[in-house]
């Protein structure tokens, strides 16, 4: 569910980067570099993750998926930058994922795949100024997901995101919005109730549209949690018949990690847990349906380095 990272992304910008209404300060590299009252929560500016899904067993007829997922994220820019009032930060992203199928009946729908996506995100936010409690933000994508054995339209995906939050107080914020996914193609609409509560200085809750997490800090160098996120993805691939079709891999991780510095701004975690909710599909670029099939659940372990700056 690569699409489901909209709301969440557009809450959560103007959240941690712009606590105290001033979302043009340049990010210190170190909280204790810092000047006095500003902002400073720690966001990745580069982080590599990997995933591994097993034994997905499927709903339709015999055999099991295993998926592994490589993620790359940089963000092109070390700091905010003001247009017109707005407040700007562009991120880059590739993932590879590979889907493996075993033991399926002969004919079965879809073929172990290899597949890939870049895309460009511009987030965009600002808050109003003076005292006032209002934030607001936007996010644009432009994606190239594929297994690259064909390259046409089909594999371009569009998709936006808005939103509004209201800071209740220092430490609890509220926020609604909504996000268009596959603009020009099998375009989705999904609404979106978030809020993040800074329960205290070493203890954070929140839902961030699909997202879950509570976390707690341990000092300066650990942090532990619980964590609930989408996995998966969309890609234009090319069918046993050489079609152009869409694929759609949903699933919804749970679980605990772990967070550890390494050096300085270096951190390396890793989560384990269950998923929930596994699917797969075949679809016409258009929405039509070709094949779709319930997986079962399985545990996933995760492992991510991650270099922090702001």
């Amino acid at each position: 569910m690569r699409r489901s990272l909209a709301i969440t992304s557009a809450l959560l910008i103007p959240i941690t980067i712009a606590p105290g209404g001033d979302a043009s300060y340049p990010a210190p590299l170190k909280p204790e570099e810092a000047e006095p009252d500003a902002p400073f929560v720690p966001i990745d500016v580069t982080r590599a993750t990997y995933t591994f899904t097993g034994n997905m067993s499927l709903d339709r007829g015999p055999g099991s998926l295993d998926a592994h997922q490589v993620e790359m994220r940089q963000l092109l820019s070390n700091r905010l930058l003001e247009v017109g009032g707005w407040s700007l930060l562009p991120v880059a992203t590739y993932s590879f994922t590979s889907l493996d199928f075993s033991g399926t009946a002969p004919g079965f729908a879809i073929e172990n795949e290899d597949v890939h996506t870049f895309s460009f995100n511009q987030f965009f936010f600002r808050t109003p100024g003076g005292d006032s409690p209002w934030l607001l933000a936007g996010w644009g994508r432009a994606s190239l997901s594929s297994d690259f054995q064909h390259l046409t339209g089909d594999a371009f995906f569009f998709d936006a995101a808005a939103i509004a939050a209201y800071r209740v107080s220092e430490r609890f914020t509220i926020g609604a919005g909504a996000a268009v996914f596959d603009i020009g193609g099998d375009p989705s609409f999904i609404p979106s109730v978030n809020f993040d509560w800074q329960v205290s200085d070493d203890f954070r809750f929140g839902i961030y549209g699909p997202f879950f997490t509570a976390n707690y800090d341990h000092g300066n160098d650990w942090e532990f949690g619980i964590r609930g996120e989408p996995g998966g993805g969309s890609w234009n691939i090319r069918d046993a018949a050489g079609d152009s079709r869409t694929l759609d891999f949903s699933s919804y991780r749970v679980g605990i990690n772990a967070n550890r510095r390494l050096h300085d701004n270096f951190w390396l975690g890793a989560m384990v847990g269950t998923t929930l909710g596994n699917q797969i599909e075949v679809r016409d670029r258009r929405g039509g349906n070709r094949f779709k099939t319930d997986l079962g659940e399985s545990l996933f372990a995760q492992i991510v380095l991650r270099l922090r700056i702001w």
